[in-house]
């Protein structure tokens, strides 16, 4: 059996165009169900799932503490599968969406893990200026476009939310995700959830696999087009990659309980933007705005660590 797994948090917006690509789904050879975690939603997301129980094979789980990651561990405790499949309430996906996966599955027995491709779908056409500048997978978990099939390097991960299954057997042995990173109804929480369980795995000898055959949509809201949006992401990052990176320099100075060299990044990119202002270079200016939030959200951490 295969089972996708995914949590929903008020997401009446974009959650009916997600269930109704489900609905379209091609049968793979194996069965398979929809494991969905309302993680705690204040709008009418129970009624969007509950009216699709006649639709598709789901189970509904209700999980009050906010947080991605609670949501996904409740999963847990009720799978039933050969193969978990993690995605989102702001996708949509192929027909042939777990006919691909399975098939991609069969052909590598020897990976666990598994990634496959993200591309946006956006609402509006984007600004040269994001098409140019923003990191897509950062900012939208889109995965980039030049990757093959193949086994994950350390580079590039390729492993993410919106599109990523496992062999269930992983979590036999007491496997979680990590609570106090990922989505947890907050505008200041650590990204990274996926990425933090994967290297985890990747530390036990585990090997990944990317499949660029098998893509989802991911659903880019109009107000994630915003600047101050972009940018409050990318301070979010900062977080993540201080946490999540085992490299920085944990044993620098501290000033202010922060890391001394992370000062220094942010003070030089600061006389940069002041530069780029003055001569009303917007663009190199959001180049520098993202060294800036990116290192803001690397402060905190490092206060928090």
């Amino acid at each position: 059996m295969i089972e996708i797994v995914f949590s929903t948090f008020n997401g009446k917006n974009t959650l009916p165009r997600t269930l109704d690509s489900f609905c379209k789904l091609n049968q793979p050879s194996s069965s398979w169900r929809i494991i969905a975690v309302n993680n705690g939603s204040i709008d009418n997301t129970a009624e969007i799932l509950n009216f699709y129980k006649e639709k598709l094979p789901i189970i509904i789980i209700n999980e009050p503490n906010k947080g991605k990651n609670y949501a996904l561990n409740t999963a847990l405790n009720y799978i039933n599968s050969d193969l978990l499949v993690f995605t989102d309430d702001d996708v949509v996906v192929p027909k042939n969406w777990l006919v691909n996966i399975e098939r991609c599955t069969e052909s590598n027995p020897s990976y666990d893990i598994f990634g496959g491709a993200i591309i946006p779908r956006w609402p509006i056409p984007p600004t040269d200026l994001i098409l140019k500048y923003v990191d897509m997978g950062i900012i939208y978990a889109v995965t980039n476009p030049s990757w093959r099939t193949g086994a994950v390097n350390e580079i590039n991960g390729a492993v993410w939310g919106p599109n990523m299954w496992i062999r269930s057997h992983l979590f036999s042995d007491k496997l979680k995700f990590t609570t106090n990173v990922g989505p947890n109804g907050s505008h200041n929480y650590i990204m990274g959830s996926e990425t933090e369980l994967v290297n985890r795995l990747k530390e036990k000898g585990k090997a990944a696999w990317f499949c660029a055959d098998v893509v989802v949509e991911h659903l880019i809201r109009q107000n994630q087009m915003d600047i101050n949006w972009i940018l409050q992401r990318y301070y979010r990052a900062g977080r993540s990659s201080y946490l999540l990176d085992n490299n920085h320099k944990n044993k620098s100075v501290k000033i202010f309980g922060a890391d001394r060299w992370l000062y220094r990044r942010l003070i030089v990119a600061y006389f940069q933007s002041i530069y780029y202002k003055i001569l009303r270079d917007d663009e190199n200016d959001f180049l520098i705005q993202k060294i800036i939030y990116k290192t803001k959200g690397s402060i905190f951490q490092s206060k928090q660590s």
